[in-house]
Protein backbone atom coordinates (compact mmCIF):
# COMPACT_ATOMS: atom_id res chain seq x y z
CA UNK A 1 0.00 0.00 0.00
CA UNK A 2 1.48 3.51 -1.32
CA UNK A 3 1.82 6.18 1.83
CA UNK A 4 2.05 10.20 1.03
CA UNK A 5 3.87 11.34 3.09
CA UNK A 6 4.16 15.56 2.77
CA UNK A 7 7.17 17.08 2.52
CA UNK A 8 9.58 18.80 0.16
CA UNK A 9 12.98 19.92 -1.26
CA UNK A 10 12.53 23.18 -0.76
CA UNK A 11 8.70 23.20 -0.93
CA UNK A 12 8.37 21.92 -4.18
CA UNK A 13 7.82 18.24 -4.03
CA UNK A 14 6.18 16.09 -2.36
CA UNK A 15 7.63 13.00 -1.07
CA UNK A 16 6.95 8.88 -1.65
CA UNK A 17 7.05 6.64 0.09
CA UNK A 18 5.85 3.15 -0.87
CA UNK A 19 7.88 -0.25 -2.10
CA UNK A 20 9.93 -2.47 0.34
CA UNK A 21 10.84 -2.01 3.28
CA UNK A 22 14.35 -2.62 4.84
CA UNK A 23 17.32 -1.03 6.30
CA UNK A 24 20.40 0.39 4.41
CA UNK A 25 23.37 1.76 6.43
CA UNK A 26 21.67 1.46 9.68
CA UNK A 27 18.01 3.14 8.60
CA UNK A 28 15.27 2.03 7.46
CA UNK A 29 14.52 3.06 3.50
CA UNK A 30 12.05 1.68 0.71
CA UNK A 31 13.00 0.57 -2.27
CA UNK A 32 11.78 -0.25 -5.85
CA UNK A 33 10.09 -3.48 -6.97
CA UNK A 34 7.48 -4.47 -9.41
CA UNK A 35 4.64 -3.14 -7.67
CA UNK A 36 6.52 0.31 -7.13
CA UNK A 37 8.68 0.86 -9.92
CA UNK A 38 9.76 4.29 -8.36
CA UNK A 39 10.14 5.78 -4.64
CA UNK A 40 10.41 9.46 -3.48
CA UNK A 41 12.18 9.91 0.02
CA UNK A 42 14.16 11.57 1.76
CA UNK A 43 17.72 9.79 2.27
CA UNK A 44 21.14 10.63 4.07
CA UNK A 45 24.45 10.43 1.90
CA UNK A 46 25.74 7.03 3.76
CA UNK A 47 22.27 5.54 2.74
CA UNK A 48 22.68 6.44 -1.14
CA UNK A 49 25.97 5.54 -0.90
CA UNK A 50 25.05 2.10 0.52
CA UNK A 51 23.01 1.13 -2.22
CA UNK A 52 24.55 -1.41 -4.56
CA UNK A 53 24.43 0.61 -7.78
CA UNK A 54 24.24 -1.78 -10.26
CA UNK A 55 20.49 -2.40 -8.83
CA UNK A 56 19.36 1.19 -8.24
CA UNK A 57 19.54 4.37 -10.06
CA UNK A 58 19.12 6.86 -7.02
CA UNK A 59 17.88 10.64 -8.47
CA UNK A 60 18.59 13.75 -6.18
CA UNK A 61 15.92 16.33 -6.57
CA UNK A 62 16.70 20.18 -5.43
CA UNK A 63 15.40 23.45 -6.71
CA UNK A 64 17.88 24.51 -9.91
CA UNK A 65 18.25 28.44 -7.79
CA UNK A 66 20.35 25.84 -4.73
CA UNK A 67 21.43 23.18 -6.99
CA UNK A 68 22.74 24.17 -10.81
CA UNK A 69 23.74 22.33 -13.54
CA UNK A 70 27.13 24.85 -13.01
CA UNK A 71 27.68 23.03 -9.37
CA UNK A 72 27.03 19.79 -10.49
CA UNK A 73 29.47 19.96 -13.32
CA UNK A 74 32.20 19.70 -10.72
CA UNK A 75 31.81 16.72 -9.60
CA UNK A 76 32.89 14.22 -11.95
CA UNK A 77 30.64 11.04 -10.21
CA UNK A 78 27.42 13.18 -10.68
CA UNK A 79 26.29 13.14 -13.68
CA UNK A 80 23.25 15.72 -14.76
CA UNK A 81 20.04 14.94 -16.63
CA UNK A 82 17.15 16.64 -16.97
CA UNK A 83 14.06 15.28 -18.74
CA UNK A 84 11.12 16.54 -19.74
CA UNK A 85 9.20 13.34 -19.20
CA UNK A 86 10.35 12.93 -16.29
CA UNK A 87 9.50 15.89 -14.82
CA UNK A 88 5.81 15.40 -16.71
CA UNK A 89 5.51 11.66 -14.93
CA UNK A 90 6.63 13.25 -11.43
CA UNK A 91 4.70 16.91 -11.52
CA UNK A 92 8.54 18.24 -11.36
CA UNK A 93 8.29 21.42 -13.26
CA UNK A 94 11.39 23.71 -12.28
CA UNK A 95 13.93 21.06 -10.62
CA UNK A 96 17.02 19.50 -11.60
CA UNK A 97 17.38 15.98 -11.52
CA UNK A 98 21.17 14.27 -10.40
CA UNK A 99 21.50 11.01 -11.59
CA UNK A 100 24.09 9.42 -8.82
CA UNK A 101 26.59 7.06 -10.25
CA UNK A 102 29.35 6.56 -7.35
CA UNK A 103 29.40 7.70 -3.76
CA UNK A 104 29.03 11.55 -3.39
CA UNK A 105 30.99 13.44 -0.28
CA UNK A 106 31.24 16.70 0.27
CA UNK A 107 29.34 20.06 0.08
CA UNK A 108 27.35 21.15 -3.19
CA UNK A 109 26.12 24.79 -2.45
CA UNK A 110 24.93 23.76 1.10
CA UNK A 111 22.79 21.49 -0.22
CA UNK A 112 24.62 18.22 0.26
CA UNK A 113 26.67 18.17 3.36
CA UNK A 114 27.22 15.27 5.84
CA UNK A 115 23.77 13.37 7.23
CA UNK A 116 21.69 16.41 5.96
CA UNK A 117 18.52 14.32 4.04
CA UNK A 118 18.23 15.29 0.45
CA UNK A 119 15.11 14.56 -1.51
CA UNK A 120 15.95 11.23 -3.94
CA UNK A 121 13.76 9.10 -6.10
CA UNK A 122 15.26 5.43 -6.69
CA UNK A 123 14.46 3.24 -9.10
CA UNK A 124 15.25 -0.14 -10.77
CA UNK A 125 18.30 0.20 -12.99
CA UNK A 126 17.25 2.14 -16.32
CA UNK A 127 13.50 2.41 -15.24
CA UNK A 128 13.65 6.36 -15.21
CA UNK A 129 15.22 5.75 -18.82
CA UNK A 130 12.40 3.54 -19.90
CA UNK A 131 9.69 5.32 -18.42
CA UNK A 132 11.23 8.46 -20.14
CA UNK A 133 11.23 6.47 -23.67
CA UNK A 134 8.05 5.42 -23.36
CA UNK A 135 6.66 8.70 -22.76
CA UNK A 136 8.33 10.31 -25.56
CA UNK A 137 7.46 7.52 -27.87
CA UNK A 138 3.79 7.77 -27.07
CA UNK A 139 4.23 11.92 -27.74
CA UNK A 140 5.65 11.12 -30.89
CA UNK A 141 3.09 8.19 -32.18
CA UNK A 142 -0.01 10.98 -30.80
CA UNK A 143 1.87 13.93 -32.92
CA UNK A 144 1.82 11.59 -35.45
CA UNK A 145 -1.67 10.46 -35.51
CA UNK A 146 -2.97 13.88 -35.02
CA UNK A 147 -1.17 15.19 -37.99
CA UNK A 148 -2.43 12.36 -40.45
CA UNK A 149 -5.12 14.38 -41.85
CA UNK A 150 -2.92 17.64 -41.68
CA UNK A 151 0.53 17.02 -42.97
CA UNK A 152 0.17 16.43 -46.80
CA UNK A 153 1.22 13.48 -49.02
CA UNK A 154 4.59 13.59 -50.17
CA UNK A 155 3.62 11.38 -53.01
CA UNK A 156 6.29 9.29 -52.81
CA UNK A 157 4.18 5.86 -51.35
CA UNK A 158 2.04 3.77 -53.56
CA UNK A 159 -1.80 3.78 -51.78
CA UNK A 160 -2.92 2.66 -49.62
CA UNK A 161 0.42 3.72 -47.51
CA UNK A 162 -0.58 6.25 -44.94
CA UNK A 163 2.33 7.99 -45.11
CA UNK A 164 2.37 9.61 -41.45
CA UNK A 165 1.07 6.06 -39.78
CA UNK A 166 4.29 4.44 -41.49
CA UNK A 167 6.17 7.23 -40.07
CA UNK A 168 5.50 6.45 -36.43
CA UNK A 169 6.92 3.04 -37.62
CA UNK A 170 9.87 3.95 -38.69
CA UNK A 171 10.24 6.09 -35.74
CA UNK A 172 9.53 3.16 -33.20
CA UNK A 173 12.11 0.93 -34.92
CA UNK A 174 14.96 3.38 -35.18
CA UNK A 175 14.12 3.70 -31.65
CA UNK A 176 14.19 -0.02 -31.08
CA UNK A 177 17.93 -0.28 -32.66
CA UNK A 178 19.33 3.24 -31.72
CA UNK A 179 17.48 4.44 -28.49
CA UNK A 180 18.85 7.90 -28.18
CA UNK A 181 22.39 7.15 -29.05
CA UNK A 182 23.77 8.07 -32.16
CA UNK A 183 24.80 4.23 -33.55
CA UNK A 184 23.09 1.34 -32.95
CA UNK A 185 23.77 -2.30 -32.93
CA UNK A 186 22.19 -4.59 -35.34
CA UNK A 187 23.38 -8.35 -36.03
CA UNK A 188 26.50 -7.77 -33.52
CA UNK A 189 27.69 -4.85 -35.55
CA UNK A 190 27.46 -0.78 -35.28
CA UNK A 191 25.61 1.27 -37.39
CA UNK A 192 24.99 4.65 -37.45
CA UNK A 193 21.64 6.24 -38.60
CA UNK A 194 22.46 7.43 -42.19
CA UNK A 195 23.27 3.50 -43.02
CA UNK A 196 20.26 2.24 -41.02
CA UNK A 197 18.09 4.54 -43.46
CA UNK A 198 20.01 3.39 -46.71
CA UNK A 199 19.50 -0.19 -45.70
CA UNK A 200 15.55 1.27 -45.16
CA UNK A 201 15.22 2.84 -47.88
CA UNK A 202 16.76 -0.64 -50.12
CA UNK A 203 13.99 -2.67 -48.41
CA UNK A 204 11.04 -0.10 -49.20
CA UNK A 205 12.33 -0.34 -52.57
CA UNK A 206 12.56 -3.80 -52.84
CA UNK A 207 9.00 -4.70 -51.19
CA UNK A 208 7.18 -2.04 -53.66
CA UNK A 209 5.82 0.18 -51.85
CA UNK A 210 8.07 2.89 -53.54
CA UNK A 211 6.24 4.96 -56.59
CA UNK A 212 9.01 7.34 -56.52
CA UNK A 213 12.28 5.92 -55.32
CA UNK A 214 14.24 8.50 -55.98
CA UNK A 215 17.07 9.46 -53.16
CA UNK A 216 15.78 12.88 -52.62
CA UNK A 217 12.17 12.73 -51.62
CA UNK A 218 12.57 9.55 -49.54
CA UNK A 219 15.45 11.94 -47.71
CA UNK A 220 12.87 15.09 -47.35
CA UNK A 221 10.11 12.36 -46.11
CA UNK A 222 12.16 11.10 -43.21
CA UNK A 223 13.40 14.70 -42.65
CA UNK A 224 9.85 16.09 -42.30
CA UNK A 225 7.95 13.34 -41.08
CA UNK A 226 10.50 11.40 -38.94
CA UNK A 227 13.35 13.45 -37.94
CA UNK A 228 12.40 16.62 -35.95
CA UNK A 229 16.14 18.36 -37.76
CA UNK A 230 19.03 17.60 -39.81
CA UNK A 231 21.30 17.05 -36.58
CA UNK A 232 21.36 13.38 -36.90
CA UNK A 233 19.98 12.96 -40.68
CA UNK A 234 20.93 14.87 -44.09
CA UNK A 235 20.34 14.66 -47.74
CA UNK A 236 23.73 14.64 -48.48
CA UNK A 237 24.97 12.63 -45.48
CA UNK A 238 21.90 10.20 -47.06
CA UNK A 239 23.33 10.37 -50.61
CA UNK A 240 27.36 10.07 -49.43
CA UNK A 241 26.48 7.04 -47.81
CA UNK A 242 24.58 5.65 -50.71
CA UNK A 243 27.74 6.14 -53.32
CA UNK A 244 29.85 4.49 -50.91
CA UNK A 245 30.93 1.20 -53.08
CA UNK A 246 29.96 -0.87 -50.18
CA UNK A 247 26.78 0.02 -50.10
CA UNK A 248 27.14 0.41 -53.76
CA UNK A 249 28.06 -2.89 -54.75
CA UNK A 250 24.91 -4.78 -52.77
CA UNK A 251 22.35 -2.30 -53.88
CA UNK A 252 20.61 -4.07 -56.78
CA UNK A 253 21.13 -7.39 -54.60
CA UNK A 254 18.56 -5.91 -51.97
CA UNK A 255 16.49 -4.03 -54.08
CA UNK A 256 15.82 -7.14 -56.42
CA UNK A 257 14.33 -9.96 -54.82
CA UNK A 258 15.30 -12.29 -57.96
CA UNK A 259 19.32 -11.79 -57.14
CA UNK A 260 19.03 -12.40 -53.65
CA UNK A 261 16.41 -14.27 -51.79
CA UNK A 262 15.38 -13.47 -48.24
CA UNK A 263 12.51 -14.58 -45.85
CA UNK A 264 11.94 -11.69 -44.00
CA UNK A 265 9.60 -13.92 -42.05
CA UNK A 266 12.64 -14.99 -39.84
CA UNK A 267 15.89 -13.81 -38.23
CA UNK A 268 18.70 -13.84 -40.02
CA UNK A 269 21.26 -16.20 -39.61
CA UNK A 270 25.25 -15.70 -39.54
CA UNK A 271 26.13 -15.78 -43.62
CA UNK A 272 29.73 -14.29 -43.38
CA UNK A 273 28.34 -10.51 -44.99
CA UNK A 274 27.09 -8.63 -42.11
CA UNK A 275 25.42 -6.05 -44.60
CA UNK A 276 23.24 -8.48 -45.43
CA UNK A 277 22.47 -9.86 -41.85
CA UNK A 278 21.71 -6.14 -40.56
CA UNK A 279 19.56 -5.17 -44.34
CA UNK A 280 17.45 -8.89 -43.49
CA UNK A 281 17.37 -7.15 -39.49
CA UNK A 282 15.95 -4.17 -40.53
CA UNK A 283 13.13 -5.89 -42.70
CA UNK A 284 12.51 -8.51 -40.42
CA UNK A 285 11.51 -5.92 -37.86
CA UNK A 286 9.47 -3.91 -40.43
CA UNK A 287 7.85 -6.81 -41.40
CA UNK A 288 6.57 -7.95 -38.22
CA UNK A 289 5.33 -4.40 -36.78
CA UNK A 290 1.94 -3.25 -36.58
CA UNK A 291 1.77 -1.46 -39.12
CA UNK A 292 2.76 -4.12 -41.83
CA UNK A 293 0.37 -6.32 -40.18
CA UNK A 294 -2.41 -4.38 -40.70
CA UNK A 295 -0.94 -3.63 -44.91
CA UNK A 296 -1.31 -7.54 -45.07
CA UNK A 297 -4.77 -7.57 -43.60
CA UNK A 298 -6.09 -4.84 -45.95
CA UNK A 299 -4.44 -6.65 -48.68
CA UNK A 300 -6.34 -10.07 -47.68
CA UNK A 301 -9.44 -8.05 -47.56
CA UNK A 302 -9.03 -6.54 -51.13
CA UNK A 303 -8.79 -9.44 -52.70
CA UNK A 304 -12.02 -10.61 -51.73
CA UNK A 305 -13.37 -7.90 -53.36
CA UNK A 306 -15.60 -8.16 -56.20
CA UNK A 307 -14.83 -5.11 -58.16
Amino acid sequence: MNTLINGSAGGLLPTRISGTKTRVAGKTMYLPNNDATFVMQKLTLSQIAALPKDQYSVGVIVPKKQFTAASISKLSHVSLAVHKQQHLLMGIRNDVVCFVNKPIHGNVNGIIDGDKEITTIITLVNQLKQESEKLDEKRRVNKSIQNVDILPNSGIFYSPINENLLAVCIWKIINRFFGYEATGTICDKTYNLPEFCLLMYYYFIRIGILQNTTRKPFCLYLLKKVFEDESKFSVKTFNNYANDPRFVNVEKDFTNPERLGINFRVHPAPCGNTLQEAFHEIGWAFHRSEFFEELREQRKHLETFRI
